[in-house]
């Protein structure tokens, strides 16, 4: 396998300060983290052509700074994932504390300490696994 992993470049790229060639994955860690990213970006084609295959056994080539481009989507992609279910765990406690101040405080005319119902909100993030600060 003489051509980029990445790009259909095949010896060099080209950069302002000179030319990149192909490095080989040396590492199994390598692969995983290429291959984790791949599947992170839902990357189909990638994982279709290259998913399958040990790459230091191919001796699969790329140019490190396509190598690096790819890993930081797939940080990027896992970032907005985490974020969005922190969020929506967030949403979920917070809902969770509406229902709460509805049955017990304005249903049951029953009156709470404002740190009381801080607490039952830290409690409710806590359920959803996120650690709360009081």
């Amino acid at each position: 396998m003489k051509k980029s992993v990445f790009s259909v470049k095949v010896q060099r790229k080209h950069f302002p300060s000179g030319f990149e060639t192909l490095s080989p994955c040396e590492t199994k860690q390598a692969q995983e983290s290429i291959l984790n990213c791949a599947k992170q970006l839902k990357d189909n084609d990638f994982l279709r052509e290259y998913g399958h295959i040990d790459f230091i056994a191919k001796e699969a080539m790329y140019h490190n700074t396509c190598r690096v481009r790819y890993i930081s989507k797939g940080a990027k992609v896992q970032g907005k994932e985490d974020s969005l279910s922190s969020t929506v765990k967030r949403e979920s406690s917070f809902s969770q504390l509406l229902s709460h101040i509805d049955a017990e405080i304005f249903l049951k005319n029953k009156s709470e300490k404002l740190v009381d119902v801080n607490q039952v909100y830290i409690e409710f993030l806590i359920k959803e696994g996120i650690e709360a600060y009081s």
